[in-house]
């Protein structure tokens, strides 16, 4: 207020000069490593009640077959959850991207986490395809070694 009693409003990208009864309230700056820290601290606390909870869930589904005896259900179970599992990641990597990069950040962090999962799930399958062929060949040999292979005429060794 002035002296003659008038409120004046001035709109104007420059400060005051002089001494001015007009007041600048400049909000508070605060320290950058104050703001890291309540950010992280802030994020912390957040992804341990996340997995916490991720923990419980995952053991009571995990656990189906063995409380209930329902291990058909089981599989349906695990199979559904590597499925959400995998919609989640790529999700994830969609919206990363598109934090970084917009529209076209999102379609390369979700192809590639697609990629990703796709060479891991071909990695699996041929250590498990290596797996089952070890033991396929181990069990060969001890058929050989006790007479039970369906080739020879069952005595120990001989052929036909």
């Amino acid at each position: 207020m002035t002296a003659d009693g008038k409120i004046y409003i001035i709109i104007t990208d420059k400060l005051p000069s002089g001494g001015g009864d007009a007041v600048i309230n400049e909000p508070e700056k605060k320290d950058k490593k104050t703001d890291l820290f309540e950010h992280w601290a802030a994020n912390k606390i957040i992804e341990t009640v996340k997995q916490t909870a991720t923990s419980a869930v995952t053991y009571q589904l995990s656990n189906i077959g063995n409380f209930t005896g329902d291990y058909i259900t089981q599989t349906h179970v695990n199979d559904t959850l590597k499925a959400v599992n995998a919609l989640v990641s790529i999700g994830t990597s969609a919206i990363a991207g598109a934090k970084v990069g917009g529209v076209w950040g999102a379609v390369i962090g979700a192809t590639l986490q697609t990629v990703n999962l796709g060479v891991q799930s071909a990695l699996n399958i041929h250590t498990q395809r290596l797996e089952n062929n070890k033991t396929n060949y181990e069990i060969a040999q001890l058929r050989a070694r006790s007479g039970l292979n369906p080739l020879l005429d069952g005595s120990r060794g001989t052929e036909n």
